[in-house]
């Protein structure tokens, strides 16, 4: 097992916490042409994603994202993100291409051998907070995320690959109140995980030229999509 310590040195970190979501509330928020997969008999999974990383000197930039759901598209099956935040100084070049609009933000992260921390803080007030405590902090993994998103009138696919030793936590979020996030239905907690955001490798994203956002306007439109 990792020493705790080696958590507080990482150079980049990414977190997630998935969820079971009941299908029939989150699909409201899922546009066209996009629909909700079933992991199990009227529940997807989704949740919360961020991740910092460091670009030298000490300094870092970082994200955070909501999926929704588990979605297909055609043959392509993925992630929906329906909400992408970075640092509000961050510089966007090499994320560009995902075809993600980014609202700019501030985030506070607290990383020690003990515990993970985030809230993250948008123009309009605070969005979300993540506490994550590490109870396995190395288990040798390796996956494939795929994401889709909306950019304009199309659709966007990319995968992010994972090959690193990752670390189960458990966790609590918190969503204010006043919080562009609140009343996202989150269900039943599956699992919380972070890992070294340098072990991560991003496949260029693919564009459909397509129309997407038909009768999705009112749902991008939602606080939760709304210049996100």
């Amino acid at each position: 097992m990792q020493k705790p310590d080696a958590i507080a040195s990482m150079q980049g970190l990414c977190m997630n916490v998935m969820y079971l979501i009941p299908s029939g509330k989150v699909r409201p928020l899922v546009p066209a042409p996009f629909a909700v997969s079933d992991v199990l008999p009227g529940f997807t999974i989704g949740g919360l994603y961020a991740a910092r990383y460091a670009t030298g000197d000490n300094t870092f930039k970082s994200e955070f994202g909501v999926l929704p759901a588990y979605v297909k598209y055609g043959e392509r099956r993925g992630f929906f993100m329906s909400c992408f935040c970075q640092d509000e100084t961050a510089s966007c070049a090499g994320r560009g291409p995902w075809g993600l609009d980014k609202t700019p933000g501030v985030f506070s992260w607290d990383v020690s051998e003990r515990a993970i921390s985030l809230d993250v803080t948008t123009p309009g007030g605070p969005l979300a907070g993540i506490r994550l405590r590490p109870i396995v902090n190395r288990t040798p993994f390796g996956t494939t995320f795929p994401i889709l998103c909306v950019k304009g009138e199309s659709v966007v696919f990319f995968k992010n690959y994972l090959a690193s030793n990752i670390g189960f936590a458990t966790s609590s979020v918190h969503i204010p109140p006043e919080s562009p996030l609140a009343g996202f239905p989150l269900g039943l907690k599956l699992v919380s995980t972070f890992w070294d955001a340098s072990n991560v490798v991003v496949k260029a994203p693919e564009l459909a030229h397509e129309r997407a956002l038909k009768g999705a306007e009112k749902a991008l439109g939602s606080p939760i999509g709304k210049g996100m």
